[in-house]
């Protein structure tokens, strides 16, 4: 008897439309990552083409990565219409992924806690890696924020930068660590510890990009990235470390 054929990946979550248009936040952590983007990028969980439209110009190949067959439709879509050519769109998981396939830059925005076994994810993406490849990781912080929202669109974990640089895989080290948003994280905890909303509605979305995320990236820097309510680890591969598939 053959197998039956495993069902398409479906993603839960309701809120990569929602924030499409936060262009403030976007411009603010794209403009914090975009120098350490070069050469051939991994793109993991690549939702529905926001960061890619954004910052695969910046790239000579983009591979979207993307499970959600649904959602790599609408990233092929923006891409060809966009004319970025240089990216192409697969669906599947890091490993489905052939192992002898390295990249210079692997980025999760907003995924890695979306993946329950995060520390064996990013094992298997350092083993990736070219010899000075980084990986870029961009999630939410702090657990005391999880709220009725990142259990709506299956967060396993928020992070503090203990936690998320104690995950460090072996062949590579922490080159950079810091929280963004931190007028956001006072409001996330307020509405965690008051409103106990999940879904936010689109007024409250464009209130939060348009007026908290100006007064963050000012706050930010005079609190030098100590506290936030995102938090953004660059993993850079060891001098001299060579892949353990290769």
């Amino acid at each position: 008897m053959s197998k039956a054929p495993e069902p398409e990946y479906v993603y839960v979550g309701g809120e990569l439309e929602l924030f499409q248009n936060a262009r403030n936040w976007r411009s603010y952590w794209t403009s914090r990552i975009r120098p350490r983007i070069r050469g051939r990028v991994l793109e993991v969980g690549a939702g529905i083409g926001n960061a890619t439209l954004e910052l695969s110009v910046e790239s000579n190949s983009w591979i979207a990565l993307e499970p959600d067959p649904v959602m790599a439709a609408i990233i092929r879509k923006r891409v060809t219409d966009a004319g970025q050519d240089n990216v192409e769109v697969k669906v599947g998981f890091l490993s489905d992924l052939p192992t002898d396939e390295l990249f210079d830059v692997i980025i999760y925005i907003d995924v890695l806690e979306h993946i329950e076994n995060d520390s064996l994810e990013l094992r298997n993406a350092a083993e990736l890696l070219t010899t000075d490849g980084v990986i870029i990781v961009l999630s939410p912080a702090y657990h005391f924020l999880y709220s009725e929202f990142d259990r709506s669109v299956g967060h396993f974990r928020r992070y503090s930068k203990s936690e998320l640089v104690a995950i460090n895989p072996k062949e590579t080290h922490v080159a950079e660590a810091y929280y963004l948003d931190s007028l956001g994280a006072a409001v996330s905890l307020a509405n965690r510890v008051i409103l106990r909303s999940g879904m936010p509605k689109p007024s409250q979305v464009a209130l939060w990009d348009g007026k908290i995320i100006p007064v963050s990236r000012r706050l930010d820097w005079l609190l030098r990235h100590s506290f936030g309510r995102s938090i953004v680890v660059i993993f850079e591969k060891k001098p001299g470390v060579s892949n353990g598939n290769r």
